[in-house]
């Protein structure tokens, strides 16, 4: 069963998927997530934005701590954030 763990004070959360999902089908889900945030336009004030989301996604190495498996998942999303934005980055 699939979990979701938000962080409050972040934009950030952690998703647990079901067990048997592999690195590629966790990057298209997030791919198609990001796609549906992408393709949605919010009024504000009046005016039009347009919102993206990156991803940062990898899978759950059970030999190391959560906070290690946090930062690899990290590691992804920034590298994604330094470089085109609005993206899906696989932490391998």
């Amino acid at each position: 069963m699939s979990q979701v763990i938000p962080f409050p004070a972040r934009s950030q959360f952690l998703w647990r998927p079901s067990p048997g999902l592999g690195l590629y089908h966790l990057g298209a889900i997030a791919e198609k997530l990001r796609t549906l945030v992408e393709s949605e336009r919010i009024d504000y004030g009046g005016e039009e934005v347009r919102v993206t989301i990156t991803f940062g996604v990898t899978g759950y190495d059970p030999a190391l701590s959560v906070d290690a498996n946090i930062r690899r998942a990290d590691n992804a999303l920034y590298r994604g954030k330094r470089g085109s934005k609005n993206c899906v980055c696989l932490e391998k």
